[in-house]
């Protein structure tokens, strides 16, 4: 069923994937582009972040909460979650398996999954650059993940955080970088994802989102402030934070 927002401070068990994807130069020696003018800093940070948001908003177990990322916690920062190595395609593909057969097993948890990194647009549709993509023709797709859930998942909606660009022109601005990997203008007409999945995104559809250094790290800018509302949510007493509202 659909998710209802007002749901999410009750639930019980939480079993959560988290994808960071920093390292870009598989794609920047593919295509003689400068070091580190593809690779996002921040994702690695934004997926431990998150990681941590998580264990603290929703108490998720170390063995219910598995991140793939370029590397393990930062040293100033405690692991919340397993270390299940690096985002390479097959290993996005071989968590999004496991996590998705653990849901199916566990009908009374709710499914958190996040991706921190770049985007990308293909004709048939979007894509998930992991840290081994070279071209877009291997990349891990939405509708692969829209796939994925559908076959086991079928109306049982999950929480999805993208902090990613679907969108190659985008303005340049000044510090900042775009998060989405270079490439002709793309025509995809596709929804992100199902529409029983809470989809929490950077940007909608041929969107701008960035990555800005906040402070002395670069950050993606949607995942930190998420992990900003989260701290904030956990200053309050547990019995009000299923009934706080942000915003008008």
């Amino acid at each position: 069923m659909p998710i209802d927002p007002a749901d999410l401070g009750t639930i019980e068990r939480v079993i959560a994937l988290v994808i960071g994807v920093a390292d870009q130069s598989a794609w920047e020696g593919q295509h003689a582009l400068p070091p580190a003018s593809v690779s996002q800093q921040g994702a690695t940070r934004d997926a431990w972040g998150l990681a941590r948001a998580l264990s603290g908003l929703c108490a998720v177990p170390t063995a219910d909460l598995r991140v793939l990322a370029d590397a393990a916690a930062p040293a100033d920062w405690a692991a919340s979650g397993t270390w299940a190595g690096v985002a390479t395609a097959a290993a996005i593909r071989t968590e999004l398996d496991a996590f998705v057969d653990k849901l199916a097993a566990t009908p009374d948890a709710r499914g958190v999954l996040t991706f921190a990194g770049n985007g990308g647009v293909r004709s048939d549709g979007f894509v998930l650059a992991a840290q081994d993509t070279v071209d877009l023709a291997g990349a891990v797709t939405l509708d692969e993940v829209r796939a994925k859930l559908s076959a086991k998942l079928c109306g049982r909606g999950i929480v999805v955080v993208l902090d990613a660009a679907f969108e190659a022109a985008a303005p340049v601005l000044q510090d900042a970088r775009l998060r989405a990997i270079p490439q002709p203008a793309g025509t995809a007409n596709r929804h992100l994802l199902r529409a029983e999945d809470l989809l929490l995104a950077a940007a909608a559809p041929y969107r701008p989102a960035y990555e800005r250094k906040l402070g002395l790290a670069w950050r993606g800018t949607w995942s930190w402030a998420l992990e900003a509302v989260i701290a904030q949510i956990l200053e309050l007493p547990a019995a009000d934070r299923a009934t706080t509202t942000w915003g008008a």
